[in-house]
């Protein structure tokens, strides 16, 4: 059976990553970071400014972002450590994700983790309707998935 997974957990430690990755790029301003990590998930997922200010205050708070203020607007800088701990979390989770998955495993992970994300970025949108018809698919899936693994002779 497997272990109850917590999206919400995962959503924090990816979007403090993401949140890095971003700020990477250039300094940017809150509205640029959500605009800069809804591009890299062509627009299914959208983080909210509630979920932005706390990372970046833990990131500034941790002496990896300096932050320059203008005018009242606040830009975001990520900074050598910055650079130094995105360059080993880029390690961690390269050597992570390559120890658990290699191969179509792995191409069967992405898929997973892109489904979730396609349903938690359009949770809002989907009515009813289309929810009983993506549970069907779901279960479908399950089960057809239960009997390849069943099937250990293949």
């Amino acid at each position: 059976m497997l272990g109850k997974f917590n999206l919400e957990r995962l959503r924090k430690g990816v979007l403090r990553y993401l949140v890095i990755e971003s700020l990477s790029e250039r300094p940017m301003r809150v509205y640029d970071i959500i605009k800069s990590i809804e591009e890299r998930f062509n627009g299914t997922y959208r983080p909210s400014t509630g979920s932005i200010y706390p990372i970046l205050k833990g990131l500034v708070d941790e002496g990896l972002v300096n932050v320059t203020e203008e005018d009242g607007k606040k830009t975001y800088i990520l900074n050598e450590t910055g650079r130094v701990e995105l360059e080993k979390a880029r390690e961690k989770f390269k050597s992570k994700f390559a120890d658990d998955y290699t191969g179509d495993k792995r191409k069967i992970a992405t898929e997973v983790m892109g489904m979730i994300i396609a349903l938690y970025g359009n949770r809002n949108t989907i009515n009813e309707n289309q929810a009983r018809q993506i549970l069907e698919v779901i279960k479908g899936c399950r089960e057809k998935i239960i009997e390849i693994i069943s099937n250990k002779s293949k």
